[in-house]
């Protein structure tokens, strides 16, 4: 049975593909690294549904890059197919991130973020944060279903809520 699709955790991104065997560029974060190995699947989202994938090879490209290999992918065409997707794990599959260990203000990360409600100023309902990117040292939120990126900076933060899993942002205007 498949994982629930909200459940997922987004680790990565197809960049683009690499040669004529199958293989992908990655961009994934620091973090994520230790989540790509043989014995666990990775998803990728085909009609709206996650399908699993496992690494066959996984050889990093700098601190952020990685050229993989996935089963099935096999072909350039096969490749080109899923440059763009996303890639996601299943949190349950990686007892540091099961839920058992609780969230607080002491323990909390900025990668925890993910899977978190973000509200502007206003309380208006931006959208659920699916990704942090690190852009050296420029923190920015991916938001399911916006094209833009949100830049996170302390600052910035008008309220947390560890466990409605809600966060609050002051948002300047014409990001949204």
């Amino acid at each position: 049975m498949f994982p629930a699709p909200d459940k997922l955790l987004q680790i990565a991104q197809v960049q683009k593909s690499y040669g004529t065997q199958g293989e992908v560029i990655i961009n994934f974060s620091a973090e994520a690294y230790d989540y790509f190995d043989e014995k666990r699947p990775v998803f990728l989202f085909f009609d709206g549904l996650p399908v699993p994938f496992f690494v066959e090879s996984f050889e990093t490209k700098g601190t952020r890059k990685a050229l993989v290999r996935l089963t099935d992918i096999n072909t350039m065409s096969r490749a080109e197919e899923i440059v763009g997707q996303k890639i996601y794990i299943d949190p349950k599959d990686y007892s540091e991130l099961s839920q058992e260990s609780e969230l607080s203000e002491e323990n909390l990360t900025i990668e925890d973020l993910a899977g978190f409600k973000l509200f502007d100023q206003n309380d208006n309902l931006v959208g659920i944060i699916t990704y942090i990117h690190d852009f050296s040292g420029n923190i920015c939120f991916e938001i399911e279903n916006i094209d833009s990126y949100i830049p996170y900076h302390d600052e910035l933060l008008i309220d947390i809520d560890i466990e409605s899993k809600e966060i609050t942002l002051e948002i300047s205007e014409g990001l949204l």
